[in-house]
């Protein structure tokens, strides 16, 4: 998010105060300690909101050593002179408001330092049967395709996106200082200047290099990293180079890219090559919002090949009509597709 809301600063603010006033205990349980350790760490405004407890605790000790304050405090204790005290109260008073004054000014100020280094993230999605392209601040270009969306965060070190769902095809402005990261799940693909594909699927995702070269790496579990078979995984990728790694079973499958469904996507269509019906029904339903289903088992088993313009849902129904023999139902928002009876 852009801003932190004033209800989520005064809430960080009042914490702040609580683990200032819990740490001046002599006697603090150490699992206490470590529970404030980690709410310390969690954010950079935590650690400055307590900073600024410290700062406003040693500025208030500083104020009862004000010499002026400790005389009036002593005339005012002696005689009990109104006068004198009414003096006292009113120089404080003035005293707790610059206080206060100095507080507010300074949180904002703090606020804004952590505003300037924590990096903004900006998200970009597509809807369903929409493709978008973008461009990015360095001169980098994303185009997505259907229903697909992203977050980009730009350091001064890196510039990282990171694929929440969809498929995005990526066309990196070349700048060594700064890698450009994709990240899906626990894999990170790593670019300086190339142009590649990524598809997050279910339980996978699938890298298609159509130019330069970029590092492929999986992180898995430390949890698990003992393992032989979930050890790291870290590889190059080359122009015509493809690889789909499935997550479950944790393998990495290589071929060759797939240039024609690469760039028939980018244009608007969908290109099928002795696809199974089955494989082509998925595909394709990930275009439309009415969903098409097959209910015979023979049927899903056919091959298709064919181009098919994204958007022209009858045309697509009516090829699938001829070349396999099927009936057609349409219910609600369901299409069948059976055997001719």
């Amino acid at each position: 998010m852009k801003q932190v809301s004033p209800q989520s600063e005064q809430e960080i603010k009042q914490t702040a105060a609580e683990w200032f006033a819990c740490m001046r205990e002599d006697s603090l349980a150490e699992s206490k300690k470590k529970e404030f350790e980690r709410w310390r760490n969690a954010s950079p405004l935590h650690a400055l909101a307590y900073e600024q407890c410290c700062t406003l605790w040693m500025m208030s000790h500083e104020l009862k050593q004000d010499e002026d304050i400790r005389e009036m405090l002593s005339q005012a204790r002696k005689s009990g002179a109104s006068q004198s005290l009414a003096r006292f109260r009113a120089r404080r008073s003035t005293m707790i408001k610059m206080l206060s004054a100095v507080a507010a000014i300074a949180l904002v100020g703090v606020l804004l330092v952590v505003r300037q280094q924590v990096p903004e993230a900006v998200y970009y999605f597509s809807k369903i049967g929409e493709q978008k392209n973008v461009t990015l601040q360095d001169g980098s270009i994303i185009t997505l395709n259907t229903n697909s969306k992203v977050k980009v965060v730009y350091t001064r070190n890196t510039r990282q996106i990171e694929l929440e769902k969809g498929e995005v095809y990526f066309d990196v402005a070349k700048n060594r200082e700064r890698p450009f990261l994709v990240k899906v799940n626990t894999s990170t693909v790593t670019a300086v200047g190339t142009e590649f594909n990524v598809s997050k699927l279910s339980e996978a995702i699938k890298v298609d290099v159509t130019e330069g070269i970029v590092e492929f790496k999986i992180e898995n579990d430390d949890s698990i990293a003992h393992d032989a078979s979930h050890s790291n995984i870290v590889t190059s990728l080359k122009v015509g180079d493809a690889v789909l790694y499935d997550f479950q079973e944790n393998q990495a499958h290589f071929s060759q890219v797939n240039y024609a469904k690469i760039h028939a996507w980018r244009d608007n269509k969908i290109y099928f090559k002795e696809d199974t019906l089955d494989a082509v029904i998925q595909e394709y339903n990930r275009y439309i919002v009415p969903k098409i289903i097959v209910v015979d088992d023979e049927l899903n088993k056919q091959k298709i090949t064919g181009i098919f313009q994204q958007g022209d849902l009858d045309s697509f129904i009516f090829a699938l009509q001829q070349a396999l023999n099927a009936q057609v139902e349409t219910y609600g928002d369901r299409i069948l597709i059976m055997k001719r009876s």
